[in-house]
């Protein structure tokens, strides 16, 4: 029987012959790790070969590729071949998981004033997505710049899948930082603003990727 790691390091030797892919991320790419895993272990071969950002979480080494190292491995591809990336993504959630103090609201473009939270403070959007922005670029930005400075491969970034809706969950089930925060005695906030968040974070995203032509 394959322990785990044999099994990544023969999901990466079982690439598909012609354009090369890869794949390189945070906890996200989990997903795609198991998928690559399953088949490995049914005997199919796998079209990319998948990299989790390595970190380290006191004594917990996560994830097995560094940025450099996954560098290097692209550095050589040509334009046929293909990057994905799954990094980051959770800025979101550290904004909007946790109920604020002073509960707040923003309003997003093309929305009306109706999809404002009544009792909230309306804080002007420009200043919360200026912050966001300077938050996913000193991030984010920096390792899909580094990527598109070092590839000459097509690059695609994966946008970061949305909150969950349920609060219920969200407070049962959420990450050892949030209960740092003290999310048991602040509650969560609402489903609406968490969602705002997230696309706000995807439009930062998607206008990133555009000037880096990923």
């Amino acid at each position: 029987m394959l322990r785990k790691a044999d099994t990544r390091r023969k999901a990466r030797r079982s690439i598909i012959t012609g354009p090369k892919a890869f794949l390189f991320g945070d906890s996200h790419s989990y997903a795609v790790e198991r998928a690559a895993e399953r088949r490995v272990a049914k005997g199919l071969p796998v079209p990319v070969s998948v990299h989790r950002r390595r970190k380290e979480k006191g004594a917990i080494t996560i994830g097995d590729t560094s940025l450099e190292e996954f560098l290097e491995l692209v550095s050589p591809l040509a334009d046929e071949d293909l990057v994905v990336t799954l990094v980051g993504g959770n800025q979101h959630a550290v904004f909007s998981t946790i109920q604020h103090a002073k509960r707040f609201d923003f309003l997003e473009p093309q929305a009306g004033p109706g999809s404002l939270d009544p009792d909230a403070e309306i804080i002007p959007s420009r200043i919360l997505s200026g912050l966001f922005d300077r938050g996913i670029r000193g991030r984010d930005g920096h390792v899909l710049e580094q990527l598109r400075k070092e590839t000459g491969a097509r690059v695609v970034h994966v946008l970061p899948p949305p909150p969950k809706r349920d609060n219920e969950f969200i407070s049962r089930y959420h990450e050892a930082k949030f209960a740092q925060e003290n999310i048991a005695a602040l509650g969560v906030s609402s489903p609406e603003l968490r969602m705002k968040f997230w696309r706000l974070q995807a439009r930062l995203l998607e206008k990133l990727c555009a000037e880096l032509n990923i």
